[in-house]
């Protein structure tokens, strides 16, 4: 079962919520599981420029 509020563009396999297309579902749930460490790296670099 889904549940659109927008229409599609095209038709073609999507995935996700928000919708997208599986590609793009892939790579944004590979960046999510990077998240913790890139949030960690990013206060480092500020801390380090706030000389």
């Amino acid at each position: 079962m889904a549940a659109l509020t927008k229409g599609i563009e095209s038709p073609a396999a999507y995935a996700g919520y928000t919708l997208m297309k599986p590609k793009d579902h892939l790579r944004a749930q590979a960046i999510i599981g990077k998240l913790p460490e890139m949030k960690k790296l990013l206060g480092a670099i500020i801390k380090k420029i706030e000389l």
